[in-house]
């Protein structure tokens, strides 16, 4: 058997991931995962993959970015995005697509971007008067993303301020059933910065999507994790991908904070059932740990 943590075992796994989101692409140019009652999720899901692929795929997957780039030109709605094309534009879907189009001639609406950071510095997913048009500690760190690639220093200063301020609030996660994607979000906005706030511990990491943004969160500060990157690798399918986590929850839109619900229940929990999402943030975890794993070898 190979080992999954020796540089030809990482590279395979890595190949194979690749792989199975260049075999899952539309022939539209889309990606869809996510079965919610509003149906899949195409916009979001695209460009979150688009900027995985961009940034993680390698030369194999630049027809791929170019495809999803067209597609995301095709379906924009004045510069913005939103989970698919029957729901409105959002804050997080259109500040994945700013990531995904970097280096395009796509544009990007910033004031729609702007319109969404409230005056404290927080980004809220929606223009809305209940918890949906809250403070997004998960949005929040993408957007500061957004901003720094869109030119808006203020702006992303400002969320960064927020995030930093607002401790472990904003890592709690108001759309996800976990707090390690929050904490991957928050962990990337402050990337080579000092003022970078705490984090979970990597050990209490249980689903695919957990153990990703543990290993990516530890990449982050140049720590190897050889025995959680074997484990993920351990998990990966037979045709390159990585099995569903039960991670996005559509939080009831009267609760300013999913901790607010009573007994518990913050909204129905549902998985990545095309096994989009955590194979690309298991891609990217595999590609940040490979040279500090290679180093220590």
């Amino acid at each position: 058997m190979l080992d999954r943590t020796t540089p030809s075992g990482l590279h395979l796994a890595h190949e194979r991931a690749t792989g199975f989101l260049l075999a899952a692409q539309g022939q539209d140019g889309a990606w869809r995962d996510f079965h919610l009652p509003v149906g899949m999720s195409d916009g979001w899901i695209t460009a979150l993959c688009a900027a995985h692929l961009r940034r993680f795929g390698g030369a194999k997957a630049r027809a791929a970015t170019t495809a999803a780039a067209d597609y995301l030109e095709r379906t924009s709605r004045a510069g913005t995005w939103g989970y698919n094309a029957g729901i409105p534009p959002d804050a997080d879907s259109t500040a994945w697509a700013a990531l995904a189009l970097e280096g395009t001639a796509v544009a990007v609406d910033l004031p729609f971007l702007r319109a969404h950071q409230r005056r404290d510095g927080a980004v809220a997913t929606y223009l809305a008067n209940d918890g949906w048009g809250g403070a997004h500690g998960c949005v929040t760190a993408l957007a500061a993303r957004a901003f720094d690639r869109l030119g808006n220093c203020g702006a992303a200063a400002r969320a960064r301020g927020w995030l930093h301020d607002a401790g472990p609030s904003a890592r709690a996660g108001y759309w996800w059933a976990s707090p390690f994607y929050p904490a991957w979000a928050v962990a990337s906005a402050f990337a080579g910065r000092a003022n970078a706030p705490p984090l979970p511990p990597l050990d209490t990491a249980r689903s695919i999507l957990d153990l990703a943004c543990a290993l990516r969160i530890a990449a982050l500060s140049g720590q190897a994790a050889p025995d959680l990157t074997a484990r993920l690798c351990g998990l990966q399918m037979a045709d390159g991908g990585f099995p569903p986590s039960a991670c996005l929850r559509v939080t009831y839109h009267w609760l300013a904070t999913p901790e607010q619900a009573p007994a518990g229940d913050a909204g129905r929990i549902y998985a990545d059932s095309a096994h989009i999402l955590g194979t690309c943030f298991s891609l990217a975890a595999i590609a940040a740990q490979t040279p500090l794993i290679e180093a220590r070898q």
